[in-house]
């Protein structure tokens, strides 16, 4: 399955002064959707790729990065099989952090 980075998602505590602080820096950022309290925008590379600076109040995280995606190819290559038997994970400790 042919797969890629599509974009990572950072929290910010603030959208307007992240997106200016990204300008100064010279990125080309869009501002993105908005649905109630959350807003978005999109740092824009070359590539295709971006970030996604979010701002979500009610999550509580610190600022940083929280997610990531790839893009693949074939989309049916991308989602697993619901009738496929699950496996549990091995891990038994939470995530490192970025």
């Amino acid at each position: 399955m042919p797969s890629r980075f599509d974009h990572a998602v950072v929290i910010v505590p603030s959208l307007k002064p992240a997106v200016r602080s990204l300008e100064r820096l010279g990125f080309h950022v869009v501002i993105g959707g908005r649905t109630g309290p959350v807003h978005n925008a999109l740092t824009l590379f070359s590539d295709g790729t971006y970030i996604e600076p979010r701002f979500l109040p009610w999550i509580g995280a610190p600022a940083g990065p929280i997610d990531w995606c790839i893009r693949v190819d074939e989309m049916e290559f991308g989602c697993s099989d619901p009738k496929a038997p699950t496996r549990s994970s091995p891990r038994t400790k939470p995530a490192a952090s970025l």
